[in-house]
């Protein structure tokens, strides 16, 4: 019985160490998992829906459960690349003040945004592995713009009403849905959508294939869809710098031409998307009031009293978390989150 107990313990601890051998490898040695983690993030996003535990007052979703596994296998693959000397001193250093900030004044919210810039800034060290030789960074770039040509799919099946908006808005007292490709926000869609846009420019300069062309006009289409005003101005300026850094002013000419066309054809539509800028340009809204982008200036400008109002240690090394923990809040606008990343950092 003994020795059975004993062969049985032996076979037990030569998987577990030949696993763990394997893992180590897999995460120290390879580099495949920095690709897959790359280049699933847009699938990744799409299960924002599913939480499984409570963490004070945090949901433990998918997305942080896999903001952990990156950050611990970035530190192990950074630990073998220990031979490479980094500069990266001002990261570090960005990161060093976000780690004492949140250490500082403790909360759920805090430690749930630290592990979502450390898994987000653990690229900045281990990236190059993958993306450094013209082949193996082509290769991530088709891989991406095939895995966001699936939200952007989800996106026309809302436009259709095959599938659910998951995001709402009101234009001049009509609710209409925006397209969001199944994230949360129209948001998540166009930030993807500002990464393949110009990688599906980069690749057709001397990749000529069609499932290129046309996932470049879905994209176009796509960002139609989600009514995101800033995101118009921010893609159509990198279309319009492209063009011009590679010398194809016909195709600038033509952008402004469709533009205008554009412009002419949907003034209406036009006025009534871009209204809320105009009127706060024209000062006929205050850009701190309640009406500014759907209360989004009320938003920044409490936060930022509210930053205003703490010691000279929050000044320095913020609150902790991008949160109002101060005497001023936001309860009827049932909002506590300041819809801005410069405000956030």
């Amino acid at each position: 019985m003994a020795q059975t107990i004993g062969l049985i313990l032996g076979v037990v601890i030569v998987v577990v160490t030949y696993a763990c051998e394997f893992a180590w490898k897999s995460i120290a040695v390879a580099n495949g998992w920095i690709v897959f983690f790359l280049v699933a993030k847009p699938l990744i996003d799409l299960t924002w829906r599913w939480e499984f535990i409570q963490f004070s007052e945090q949901r433990v979703n998918v997305q942080a459960i896999v903001g952990i596994c990156i950050i611990v296998f970035a530190s192990v693959r950074i630990v073998h690349l220990r031979h490479i000397k980094f500069n990266y001193s001002l990261v570090l250093t960005f990161l060093g003040i976000a780690t004492f900030s949140v250490l500082y004044s403790p909360s759920s919210w805090g430690f749930n945004e630290l592990i979502r810039l450390y898994s987000g800034i653990a690229f900045f060290f281990v990236a190059f592995l993958v993306l450094s030789k013209p082949a193996l960074f082509d290769r991530f770039a088709f891989a991406l713009i095939g895995t966001v040509t699936i939200p952007v799919v989800l996106a026309f099946l809302q436009v259709a009403h095959i599938l659910p908006f998951d995001y709402w808005d009101w234009i001049e007292g009509e609710r209409i849905g925006r397209a969001s490709g199944s994230y949360n926000t129209p948001l998540g869609l166009v930030y993807f959508l500002m990464y393949t846009i110009p990688l599906t420019l980069y690749l057709l300069e001397y990749r000529k294939q069609w499932w290129l062309r046309i996932s470049l006009g879905g994209s176009l289409l796509a960002l139609v869809f989600t009514y995101h005003r800033t995101a118009f101005i921010a893609i159509s300026t990198q279309l319009i710098l492209w063009f011009i850094l590679k010398k194809k002013y016909k195709m600038v000419f033509g952008l402004f031409a469709i533009g205008i066309v554009c412009v002419v054809m949907y003034a209406g539509a036009f006025q009534r998307l871009y209204e809320p800028l105009t009127d706060a340009i024209h000062g006929e809204v205050d850009i701190t009031g309640d009406q500014f982008l759907r209360g989004r200036g009320l938003i920044w400008a409490t936060f930022l009293t509210d930053y205003v109002q703490g010691d000279p240690i929050n000044w320095l090394i913020g609150r902790g978390g991008s949160v109002l923990n101060g005497s001023l809040s936001l309860d009827e606008m049932g909002e506590n989150d300041p819809h801005n990343d410069f405000v956030r950092i």
